[in-house]
């Protein structure tokens, strides 16, 4: 974004060099990337006047030209047409670098004929595109004067890099008051006096706005009697400056204001408006309209149009048509100054590969409320260039009015956040420069702050902390050179991902690393609800993703194609969801992140060793891996049930991950079906589970037990029990009624079989009882079997199987 430093100080009182200014408004975030100081690009060029003009004597179309630079004369030869005497013109000193092309100006012999500097074009003074003929200044010009004195009143150009948050510094008005805020000046705002005369805006004009999520809001204001030439040569001088090539006075007054305030503008003949009606309604699938640069665009239903009673006249927010373009002939212009919607702009631009200064600032959002005051501008500007006549009143469709932000602001957090401390004056102060409305409330400490339309950043209490300190300056936060640092409870969190990568090398797993951004289909399997991707690059990147086996399948696929078929693979990773209810998501408590780890078997356990015997990765090879992963982070009272999930579909007979009775995990074989949507004929067994689990429980500081003293005792124990009691059921009832002389519970056979009856089963365990204090006696392990086997009975009605 070029700003101009002249153009600047209409709106608010420099008293700093531009170096001071280029400084500051990088402390704040306005990045000045580059300086340009007409003063030192045009050092040596000055004011001339071509005394004598006379034929070149060894060439047809070149003359010898007499030039006065105030001082001395100077004999130069040109080709330009259009040279005559008594002309003021630009004149490059021999020894002067031309801006357009880099070139030193050198005294050298043409056709014999010594020629001792250069008389500017346009081109070559980088101020224009003519080349043809010399750049003509006006009789007022003085030889001898600086040209960058004369023409540009020494003026400086900042190349700024707006970042996307700031919309409104994409223009002079709104780097204006970030400078005004930094240095506790006024800004000035433009007065805009309309005349008015004649009809009323409203008897010649109707707009109807047919979509206004898209559009919300529109304004047309006229002006008739006006006669297209060119702007005045300080509107054309302020617009080249900054990089707009003048083009006529409507189209300049727009491109003017635009710089102004950062409120794009667009013209229209209005004579060429069929029906008097503007009409703002998407476009129809395949429609064409033929844009300002004469290409014909193919349109989607998704692009905004803007029409008239007949047929579409621009494409909203992006460029205008061929057909309402103001012409030499035009007398009658209608204003548009309107919001639109900027993912509407961002998405017509992006299809049709179309980027315009106006497009650029929609889709980063302007002013829905400073759409009028333009508009009012412009006609101004246009009505004062052109004595033309401005209809009274203007047409303002604003069906859906957008209400402004509150924040609620609480004084005392900003020394809490940037640790210093700034007077709640001070804060006030910055905030109300900046155009934000600080209301007090019953609260101590605490105002209630509303945000200004053109900030669009503003969200929420840190941003106006930043903003607070961006001000302020944070050059005045202190440096601390020292500072204190506690050796005890260190937070050895962050260390999880290092203790898993290191465990998953020594057991021979790759890391892989996938795409946080999957297609949609991916994310059907796992039955959450996923964030979808604004404008996604493409239809692979259109969710985020809702777990990691999706991802990782991608990278099996990919790996078998190649013929790489036994694969270890993991992969940490962040997964997102949102909570599934109909209507739109509006708070961040609906949307879930987490980290997670995945794991993933397939092919053959041992390809490799001549010594062992091959065999492909089974259910219980995963099991084995997920059970020593869990007991390397001490996690050995975990319990491993079957899931059911009608919604989750990754796994065939998905066995559950639970600590505490809540689901952490799962592994399992990948299903069938989702094994064919990734064109994958091998099993593959899949694992996933919350890293938060390992977090909790992960510790470094060891504890280790005592070698018992006394020996343990162990006795095996068979129950018939019904078909549907668990597992789980039977170990935790025998450690329940065993202690606190039980150990270890293994479990170690099943029967079924008619000696047992129909719907029983045989579930045969191993106890091992010890006691640290002495050797246990043989009433002590009588006694506690006994227990156990009563439980059982009482509990789960097993009977001890003789």
């Amino acid at each position: 974004m070029n700003i101009s430093f002249n153009w600047l100080q209409d709106y608010v009182k420099i008293q700093e060099s531009y170096y001071e200014i280029a400084d500051r408004l990088t402390m704040i975030g306005l990045e000045v990337e580059s300086v340009r100081s007409t003063k030192e690009i045009y050092k040596d060029f000055v004011v001339g006047k071509v005394c004598d003009v006379r034929q070149h004597p060894n060439a047809d179309r070149l003359t010898v030209c007499e030039v006065s630079d105030g001082k001395t004369k100077h004999t130069v030869v040109c080709g330009a047409r259009n040279v005559a005497a008594g002309q003021k013109i630009v004149f490059a000193r021999v020894g002067s670098v031309v801006p357009s092309n880099g070139m030193k100006v050198r005294a050298v012999e043409i056709r014999g004929q010594l020629s001792s500097g250069m008389i500017c074009s346009e081109y070559e003074l980088d101020i224009g595109d003519d080349h043809e003929g010399i750049f003509v200044l006006s009789d007022d010009a003085k030889p001898g004067d600086l040209f960058s004195q004369y023409y540009w009143d020494d003026d400086v150009v900042f190349e700024i890099g707006i970042t996307p948050n700031r919309p409104d510094c994409l223009s002079h008005i709104g780097v204006a008051r970030d400078i005004a805020a930094i240095y506790k000046r006024q800004l000035r705002i433009p007065e805009i006096p309309v005349k008015e005369s004649g009809k009323s805006v409203k008897s010649l004009l109707s707009i109807d706005i047919k979509d206004a999520d898209h559009c919300p809001r529109y304004v047309g204001r006229i002006i008739d009697g006006i006669k297209i030439g060119p702007s005045p040569d300080w509107m054309q001088r302020r617009l080249k400056m900054i990089g707009i090539r003048p083009i006529n006075i409507v189209v300049d007054v727009t491109n003017y204001v635009m710089m102004e305030y950062g409120q794009p503008l667009h013209a229209f003949d209005f004579n060429l408006i069929d029906g008097n009606k503007i009409i703002v309604r998407l476009a129809n699938d395949g429609e064409t309209f033929v844009t300002l640069d004469e290409k014909e665009r193919k349109l989607t239903n998704n692009n905004l149009l803007i029409c008239d009673a007949k047929r579409p006249v621009a494409i909203a927010g992006v460029m205008g048509g061929l057909n309402s373009e103001i012409n030499n002939g035009t007398t009658s212009v209608l204003i548009e100054s309107a919001y639109f919607a900027p993912f509407s702009v961002r998405r017509t631009s992006r299809h049709l590969g179309l980027v315009s200064e106006s497009s650029y600032r929609f889709e980063r959002g302007v002013d829905p409320l400073q759409t009028a005051d333009v508009a009012d501008r412009a006609v101004r500007l246009m009505q004062q260039l052109t004595g033309g006549n401005v209809y009274r009143g203007r047409v303002d469709i604003y069906p859906n009015k957008i209400k402004p932000v509150r924040v609620s602001f609480r004084s005392n957090q900003v020394e809490r956040v940037l640790g210093i401390s700034i007077s709640a004056v001070t804060v006030k102060g910055i905030l109300k420069r900046l155009g934000v409305e600080v209301k007090e409330t019953q609260k101590r400490n605490e105002w209630r702050c509303v945000i200004p339309a053109y900030r669009p950043d503003l969200e929420r209490e840190i941003d106006l902390i930043e903003e607070v300190v961006r001000i302020y300056g944070y050059d005045k936060i202190p440096v601390q050179e020292r500072a204190s640092i506690r050796f005890i409870e260190d937070d050895v969190r962050p260390g999880i991902q290092d203790r898993i990568r290191e465990w998953f090398v020594g057991a021979g797993f790759n890391e892989i690393v996938c795409n946080s951004m999957v297609p949609g289909n991916c994310n059907a399997f796992t039955g959450r609800t996923a964030v979808q991707v604004n404008n996604p690059q493409n239809q692979d990147m259109t969710d985020l993703r809702t777990s990691l086996i999706p991802g990782m399948l991608n990278v099996v696929r990919h790996n078998l194609n190649r013929g790489n078929e036994n694969l270890r693979l993991y992969e940490i990773g962040h997964i997102f969801s949102r909570d599934a209810f109909h209507g739109s998501t509006n708070y961040i408590n609906d949307y879930h992140e987490g980290e997670s780890l995945g794991i993933i078997l397939t092919g053959s356990r041992n390809p490799d060793d001549w010594s062992l015997k091959d065999a492909e990765f089974d259910f219980f090879d995963l099991k084995g891996e997920v059970e020593s992963l869990l007991g390397k982070f001490s996690l050995d009272n975990i319990e491993y049930n079957i899931y059911h999930s009608t919604s989750n579909t990754l796994i065939d007979d998905t066995i559950g991950i639970e600590y505490q009775g809540v689901l952490r995990g799962y592994f399992g074989k990948a299903s069938n079906d989702v094994l064919k949507s990734f064109d994958i004929e091998n099993k593959v067994y899949v694992a996933e589970m919350d890293v938060a689990l390992l977090r909790e429980f992960f510790r470094v500081e060891k504890k280790y037990n005592e070698v018992p003293k006394y020996p343990p005792v162990h006795r095996d124990l068979a129950f018939i029990l019904d078909e549907a009691v668990s597992y789980r059921n039977l170990e935790r009832i025998i450690r329940e009624n065993g202690r606190p002389l039980i150990q270890k519970v293994s479990f170690f056979d099943v029967y079924r079989g008619e000696k047992i009856g129909s719907g029983k089963k045989s579930v045969a365990v191993a106890l091992e009882l010890l006691s640290n204090e002495k050797t246990l006696t043989q009433p002590e392990i009588d006694n506690t079997v006994a227990q156990i086997v009563r439980a059982v009975e009482q509990n789960l009605g097993g009977v001890l199987r003789s």
